[in-house]
């Protein structure tokens, strides 16, 4: 086990890519303190495991309220999972999924086996709408966040307080500490858009990814949605709803995959015990060769 930080993707991509079970939880669920910002607006750690119940049991371990974090919420408590599993079952659960991904055989393949289990599910054309301003959001909060960061925690001995501190001194040793440049450095430096004008952008940004899930949700009683590895993070991350990746089937050249579920905001329970149900009919984890 190991716990990851995400802001839009960086817990759902190496988990797909590792054959692990990485939940990102929604914003708030668990304390950010102590980790390097890049938006205070999504980021979130989350647990890395080799199963649902062993997620479920750290992430257990990782709640409770932190005052120092303002996004940090109380009265949250999440059974372990592995507690009356007997009950559960996919019957009669709804799942959205996308219709345009069962060309991925072993999306398709996932999706026939909660189909066999009594799941009922839901075929949705739209896989993507527009973001704008997405990226002027990350900009944005890594050039305020950071430097509060910097500020509060790193050692009076680090001198560089901002990004623009950052690349300068980056630039003072361009072969060691910056080897792929920094593009994203100078891209948040050129953002300008700031005060009225960025809280407008911030507003609809948030919007369009809610009503992303929220009008096919309504419209169809869907519980979950369900993607493939990384490919909806950022729309989820938008929308404030944790996400489970489960390993499925590995693509030809054996590079692992996952079945990624989309759950509602705060209700990381039900998508664990859906997730547990899920990854005994439709779970196919690659051990490490060298594991023991």
């Amino acid at each position: 086990a190991t716990i990851g930080t995400e802001t839009a993707g960086s817990i759902l991509s190496p988990s797909s890519l590792n054959s692990l079970v990485g939940l990102k939880p929604t914003v708030g669920l668990l304390s950010r303190q102590g980790i390097v910002p890049i938006s205070s607006t999504l980021d979130t750690p989350g647990p890395m495991t080799g199963n649902v119940a062993d997620n479920a049991i750290l992430l257990d371990g990782l709640m409770g309220y932190d005052s120092t974090d303002t996004r940090s919420i109380k009265e949250v408590s999440l059974p372990i999972l592995t507690d009356n599993l007997a009950d559960d079952s996919l019957k009669g659960k709804r799942f959205g999924i996308y219709s345009a991904l069962l060309e991925i055989s072993a999306y398709a393949a996932a999706i026939q086996q909660l189909k066999v289990q009594g799941a009922e599910i839901i075929s949705l054309d739209t896989v993507s709408v527009p973001l704008p301003g997405y990226l002027s959001l990350l900009n944005h909060d890594m050039k305020k966040d950071l430097a509060t960061y910097l500020q509060k925690t790193a050692s009076p001995k680090v001198a560089a307080k901002s990004i623009r501190q950052i690349m300068d001194f980056n630039l003072t040793q361009p072969n060691t500490l910056a080897p792929y440049g920094q593009a994203l450095f100078e891209g948040i430096e050129a953002d300008t858009l700031t005060g009225q004008a960025f809280e407008e952008m911030k507003a609809r940004l948030l919007l369009a990814a809610d009503q992303f899930f929220t009008r096919p949700q309504n419209q169809h009683q869907i519980d979950f949605f369900l993607s493939v590895n990384n490919l909806h993070a950022a729309y989820a991350a938008l929308a404030f709803r944790p996400c489970l990746t489960i390993p499925i089937q590995a693509k030809s050249d054996g590079e692992p995959q996952a079945l990624t579920i989309i759950g509602r905001s705060w209700q990381e329970e039900a998508l664990l015990r859906a997730g547990f149900q899920i990854e005994k009919v439709a779970g196919s984890r690659i051990l490490p060769s060298s594991y023991p």
